[in-house]
């Protein structure tokens, strides 16, 4: 990279791909219902039966925990505009702008 804003640009295109189908939930949601959710998606995400279930329809699956979720959110909401335009820019079709 170039420069810092390079790599900042790279780290975006990257890291947003991590999470391609988030699951989500409201803001303010209690602590102890997150912690459920959360608990049951790991559950879920390391049972045998689910993982080959996706296998076996060509799903991938490589959950993250939904604290990497929430760091990766972070960096997306967090990240200035100018940068954001140099991404969609550096990723748009030939020919297409914004």
């Amino acid at each position: 990279m170039r420069n810092d804003a390079d790599r900042r640009v790279l780290e975006l295109f990257f890291t947003q791909k991590t999470v391609a189908r988030p699951v989500i939930a409201p803001p303010g949601i209690p602590a102890e219902r997150l912690a459920a959710l959360r608990a049951a998606f790991a559950a879920l995400a390391g049972d045998p039966d689910f993982l080959a279930d996706a296998e076996k329809s060509g799903m991938e699956a490589a959950p993250l925990p939904g604290e990497a979720v929430d760091k990766v959110i972070a960096l997306i909401a967090g990240t200035p505009a100018e940068l954001a335009d140099r991404l969609t820019k550096a990723i748009a079709p030939p020919g297409q702008t914004r």
